[in-house]
């Protein structure tokens, strides 16, 4: 096969290896941007379903939020329940008028008719009982209870308990809002609240609309209330009519209102399953929420408790044209009214979503496959028309340029084989050389060793003749001590002479006086006569005595004399022995110092010579490693002239895959 056919196809492989990685990584760009699409699709479709179950959820809250603040409105409440009150006052101001009828006709004084009229008002009951009339008087600023039908312990009491202050959501007073009312118009509404009769007692306080009305005559008011709550009940059966009523999704969509029951919640309207209101909802087919069997309505309570709305998903059958289908996904929006803590709900099926997902995934899945065909067709072309153009190109850009190439690395090998024998060569020299360095080095090194030894000897016979002076210097030192005791003796010696030349002076001086004493007792002898004479004969053995002390005094001094002399020549020797020895310790010292400098410079010589051997060894290590070098340059020379050889074999075959038929020359290595 041709070099350029063999360079064709390399190319084409890669070519079409290269394009179908491309090809299949697109691909698999284009399905995941496939699968993200249809994700993204299910999500928003989920949200638009959940945005309008939510939506319409909020529409039925609205109408219970509707009924329930109207049946709050005062306005609403008079216009609702206002006539049945006032004809109710109407009927007990006909009882007062009947009354002051009488006093006028003088059939009853006024404090008779007043008894009459409020025994018979006390009587009045109205919705079953549950309604009442009461009297109380104009007073201020708290008013005074003239009759009460259900509670008789307030007659007669001032209505200031603060339990009265629920008037008009303000906690006004409500007998002081009772006459404000009468004191504008004559009459009014008030709304408070109040504890609400039942067969069981009085329930906790509840909200209550009152009519009052003034009875000038009497300076009365009299009052009569119906309680708010029966018109939140008209307004929560209100609120289940319309709620049953609404519709939506072509009335397909319906709402159902559950209570906050526990543990199972019970059913307040159901439009499509009425038999279900009223009814606690435990049937095990309600067991469907949330993927784990748990009940349906106890989910959508337990969302109400935690976020007050939410959805929740579970499965049920799907109304059809052949009835119920099996348990499809749905899912449910609820909303808790928390005044009446209801929870209204509605749901829709979303296995049309799966639907819609399914053929949208059919649709994308379609393009995909109409698309691959057309990439790879497109490819296909174009891996055809690169190959054709690459064989072109090989042809005239490459098959030419590698026959020049070829033809230079020929020239190039006998190059290299011409150096690898020039560098063989001069390498061989270099060695030989390497070797006689070597060798006189070695003989320098030896001369070197020996000089080393001999300067390395004379530096020990120098430190010990530098012990040798230290001992001499040593025993001089102690000579010149023991001649400074010696002067320091001979001189206190000198000292005691003298000292003791004039101790005989003294004696001599004593002997003196003893002499003269001597004499003078003679002469008193003598004059004495007879009794003198042997004081006579005392006195002159005393004079003898002291001439003879005299004498010895004067001899001991010569000798002591003579003595100091000696003694200091002596001193004068001592002296001038010592200063020579001084000289001679100076000498010593000297001559001490000189050796010191001659062991310090042997010590030198020996560290220069030592260093000296180091450098020459470490020369002569290192052409040991220039020979080692050398060697391995030639064994590189070598191996470089075979590998010459190997590239002209290369060049060789190159040459006969881009020549056809052609003859090719070796390489001469």
């Amino acid at each position: 096969m041709k070099f350029k056919t063999k360079i064709i196809f390399i190319y084409s492989i890669v070519l079409i290896l290269s394009t179908s990685i491309i090809a299949l990584i697109g691909l698999y760009s284009l399905n995941m941007s496939i699968n993200n699409e249809i994700e993204c699709f299910e999500r928003n479709e989920l949200s638009r379903i959940k945005e309008g179950l939510e939506n319409y959820v909020n529409i039925a809250f609205e109408n219970l939020n509707s009924n329930y603040q109207r049946a709050q409105n005062k306005d609403y409440l008079k216009k609702q329940y206002g006539h049945r009150l006032v004809n109710i006052i109407d009927l007990a101001h006909s009882t007062i008028n009947a009354e002051l009828d009488s006093i006028k006709n003088g059939i009853h004084t006024e404090s008779q008719a007043k008894e009459i009229a409020i025994n018979a008002i006390k009587k009045m009951r109205y919705d079953n009982g549950t309604g009442y009339i009461w009297i109380n008087d104009m007073g201020t600023p708290i008013p005074k209870m003239i009759m009460h039908p259900t509670v008789p312990g307030l007659d007669g009491k001032v209505l200031d308990n603060p339990k009265f202050n629920c008037a008009l959501g303000k906690k006004q007073n409500l007998f002081q809002a009772f006459v404000e009312a009468c004191d504008q118009k004559g009459e009014g509404f008030v709304d408070y609240l109040w504890p609400k009769p039942t067969q069981n007692g009085l329930t906790k306080d509840q909200p209550k609309l009152s009519y009052v009305r003034l009875v000038k005559e009497w300076n009365w008011v009299i009052g009569t209330g119906i309680y708010v709550d029966d018109a939140i009940k008209d307004a929560m059966e209100t609120s289940k009519n319309e709620i049953d009523k609404m519709r939506y999704n072509d009335g397909v969509g319906y709402f159902w209102i559950n209570d906050m029951g526990k543990p199972i919640p019970k059913m307040i309207m159901h439009p499509t399953v009425p038999a279900l209101n009223g009814k606690l909802l435990d049937n095990k087919k309600f067991n469907c929420a949330q993927g784990i069997g748990k009940n349906l309505f106890q989910a959508f309570v337990e969302v109400c408790e935690k976020d007050k709305s939410g959805f929740v998903d579970y499965l049920w059958p799907k109304p059809s044209k052949n009835g119920l289908t099996a348990d499809q996904p749905k899912l449910s929006f609820v909303k808790l009214y928390e005044p009446w803590q209801w929870v209204v709900g509605t749901g829709v099926y979303i296995d049309d979503i799966q639907n819609d997902v399914e053929r949208k995934r059919y649709d994308l899945t379609k393009q995909l496959k109409q698309l691959s065909t057309i990439y790879f067709m497109t490819v296909a072309f174009i891996v055809l028309g690169a190959i054709f153009c690459v064989s072109i190109m090989i042809s005239q850009s490459v098959i030419k340029p590698i026959n020049l190439i070829t033809s230079k690395l020929q020239n190039i090998c006998k190059r290299i084989v011409e150096a690898s024998g020039y560098i063989l060569t001069n390498n061989g020299d270099l060695s030989k050389d390497s070797d006689i360095h070597i060798e006189k080095i070695e003989k320098s090194l030896g001369t070197l060793e020996e000089m080393y030894q001999k300067t390395e000897q004379s530096a020990k016979y120098a430190n010990d003749a530098n012990e040798r002076m230290h001992e001499t210097e040593k025993v001089i030192n102690d000579s010149n001590a023991s001649m400074d005791e010696l002067t320091s003796s001979m001189q206190k010696i000198t000292a005691t002479s003298e000292e003791t030349q004039k101790i005989i002076k003294t004696i001599d001086e004593i002997a003196f006086q003893t002499n003269l004493l001597a004499l003078n007792a003679a002469v008193e002898a003598a004059r004495a006569g007879e009794a003198g004479a042997g004081f006579a004969v005392v006195a002159d053995e005393v004079r003898n005595l002291a001439m003879r002390a005299a004498e010895a005094a004067r001899n001991t001094g010569t000798l002591i004399e003579g003595s100091v002399n000696e003694i200091n020549n002596g001193s004068e020797i001592v002296s001038r022995t010592n200063e020579e020895f001084s000289t001679v310790a100076e000498s010593i010292t000297k001559t001490d110092e000189l050796i010191d400098k001659i062991t310090g410079a042997s010590r030198e010589q020996t560290n220069d010579i030592n260093q000296f051997m180091d450098s020459i060894k470490e020369i002569c290590n290192d052409m040991q490693n220039n020979k080692n070098n050398i060697g391995q340059s030639m064994s590189l020379s070598e191996d470089l002239t075979d590998l010459a050889d190997e590239l002209s074999g290369v060049v060789v075959e190159m040459v006969s895959f881009t020549q056809n038929d052609s003859e090719i020359t070796e390489i001469d290595a």
